[in-house]
């Protein structure tokens, strides 16, 4: 089963590390791990949160994954999407979270990440083995 790994620095200055492992032939798992800014490197996360994703799909001729996620309320849609921007400093990724109960976890993030990031991602959907549609 495919894994990968994708960190990045964000707006305020803590740090984001996204895990994604391939679960069976339509899931996979997703651990979210963040740290503050004044967080130490090496140091223990804040928080981690662990989400089980189902009916993964990849969209036809694009780097991007689609499922639903499994939560208290509605299952909401997640996206996530790859985009190369115009250089390797361009690259980001694009988290889009909708339907989620009273809209509580509902989020549209766009992450720049480093290209080496970037290529692990690429890397991992093409060894994951989910449905394209």
């Amino acid at each position: 089963m495919a894994s990968t790994v994708i960190g990045t620095t964000l707006p305020d200055g803590g740090r984001l590390e996204l895990t994604i492992e391939e679960v069976g032939a339509d899931g996979a798992t997703l651990v979210i791990k963040t740290w503050s800014k004044s967080a130490a490197p090496g140091s223990k996360p804040n928080k981690t949160d662990l989400v089980e994703l189902y009916k993964v799909r990849r969209l036809k001729g694009q780097d991007v994954l689609t499922c639903l996620a499994k939560a208290p309320g509605p299952d909401p849609v997640v996206t996530c999407a790859l985009k190369a921007g115009a250089g390797q400093q361009d690259r980001s990724l694009r988290l889009v979270v909708k339907g989620s109960l009273g809209g509580l976890f509902d989020r549209d993030d766009t992450l720049k990440i480093a290209d080496a990031q970037y290529q692990n991602g690429l890397a991992f959907l093409k060894a994951a083995d989910f449905a394209v549609q």
